[in-house]
């Protein structure tokens, strides 16, 4: 008789402990300090306009002394607009006073790599709209903070600089945001009331405590156990006192395209997506990956705007009626003044042209001579391989901007289509055939229809 009694007692005392183990999991453990007296953006019932930028990539041109080396990084790049990062942002800036939004909204990558001063001098130029009533909410992205890659450039040398850390970026940007509800105490993130009945939750996804000299900066992110824990909480405040929350990060919720993932997509992404799913978030703004692009995967939708720094220079603007249905529209920067077209070359000729045709030639440029180093080791005949290196770079055009549900048969029809079905298994291939196998989507445009 005893030992059933022993094994009820043993059993017993497991159950305990797998309950208590799960009351650990369930059940946050960090205290939410919500502000009920927090003024919000607009006024409740009120439709509010939001102005949404990512990947400024600002450099300051204190900074940058034009040379070999930094045209070397020019031309190297990904496409980013090196040499006009100050006239793109002083546009947008701009065109915000134009506009005139309620809020603006920097999603991360604020700056090429962390540069303080770069940090000082892009908040200086914000503070223009802060004093037109503008509210100004930011969040960093993976370029932005410990970021031991922040340079200045002389004509022939490249010198560190001081970089920004986590205490440096609150202090430039977010310590005079009045409209925060909450704050979370591990990391950079934080809530703002957009309306009584509207909350934007700026999610930190970045991990800048891991760089250092070896490991300068961490593309990749996720979302700390404590800020889960914290962005837990936030939500079930949020639905306790009827407001929806809408979400932005740096990084992407959801994977936009299967070889933009590793990297890309933040770690462990099914529990944000489960949280979002219990408390009925169903918008995420995200960058990174600097493609006007977005995923929907059961209802939640993930918009990533296009970065500000490369062709064609999109920015999102948000509206959220009084009902809560959500408009997002991708627009393109109205750029100023005339520029010189480069040759095969890169060197300036004299036909001149606006800087939506200049930064166009541009990134086109960069595509094709990325595709041509990789074709040419195909040794076909060179007239083929432009026609190949051709598509590519019309595609690659069309899906950073967000265009391929118009433009994908023009670039099916090309010549050099076939050409590429009749290669190996290359990686520009695949990244290219994923997204014109279609489904086709409209990418720069989503309405959106929360529950209220």
């Amino acid at each position: 008789m005893k030992r059933p009694l022993i094994i009820f007692l043993i059993l017993t005392s497991l159950s305990l402990v797998v309950l208590g183990f799960q009351s650990l999991i369930r059940e946050p453990m960090v205290a939410v300090d919500i502000n009920k007296h927090v003024t919000s953006v607009v006024e409740s019932d009120e439709e509010i306009a939001i102005m949404l930028a990512t990947d400024l990539h600002y450099l300051t041109d204190a900074l940058i002394e034009q040379g070999p080396v930094y045209d070397d990084l020019f031309q190297a790049g990904d496409g980013k607009m090196l040499y006009d990062l100050e006239l793109i942002v002083d546009s947008f800036v701009r065109e915000v006073l134009k506009v005139k939004p309620d809020a603006v909204v920097i999603s991360g990558d604020l700056t090429l790599n962390g540069e303080k001063l770069s940090h000082e001098h892009l908040s200086n130029k914000l503070e223009v709209l802060r004093e037109k009533g503008i509210a100004v909410l930011v969040i960093p992205g993976n370029h932005d903070i410990n970021n031991y890659h922040a340079s200045r450039f002389t004509k022939d040398k490249v010198f560190r600089v001081e970089k920004t850390s986590p205490d440096d970026f609150d202090q430039i940007y977010q310590q005079d945001i009045t409209q925060v509800v909450s704050k979370d105490e591990s990391s950079l993130s934080y809530v703002a009331a957009l309306r009584d009945d509207l909350w934007l939750v700026m999610l930190d996804t970045v991990k800048y405590e891991d760089n250092s000299k070896q490991t300068p900066s961490q593309p990749s992110g996720r979302v700390r156990q404590e800020t889960e824990l914290w962005l837990e909480n936030v939500l079930e405040e949020a639905s306790i006192q009827g407001v929806q929350p809408i979400v932005a990060s740096h990084h992407n919720l959801l994977e936009h395209h299967p070889h933009m993932n590793r990297n890309f997509t933040i770690e462990h992404n099914h529990r944000i997506k489960e949280l979002f799913q219990t408390f009925g978030v169903k918008t995420h703004f995200s960058g990174h990956i600097h493609v006007q692009h977005t995923a929907v995967e059961d209802d939640l939708y993930d918009i990533a705007t296009g970065a500000l720094s490369v062709y064609p220079h999109l920015y999102g603007l948000v509206t959220i009626d009084e009902d809560q249905t959500l408009r997002y529209e991708a627009v393109s920067l109205e750029v100023p003044g005339e520029f010189s077209l480069a040759n095969e070359d890169h060197q300036d000729t004299d036909e001149t042209v606006n800087f939506h045709m200049y930064s166009q030639a541009t990134f086109e440029s960069i595509s094709y001579d990325k595709a041509m180093s990789r074709v040419l080791l195909y040794d076909l005949p060179l007239d083929e391989t432009r026609q190949m290196a051709t598509v590519f770079t019309k595609f690659n055009t069309s899906f950073f901007s967000g265009t391929l549900k118009d433009d994908h048969e023009a670039i099916k029809a090309l010549p050099g289509y076939p050409l590429w079905d009749q290669t190996g298994d290359t990686s520009l291939k695949w990244y290219m055939f994923s997204e014109l196998e279609g489904p086709f989507f409209d990418h720069q445009t989503i309405d959106i229809l929360h529950e209220k």
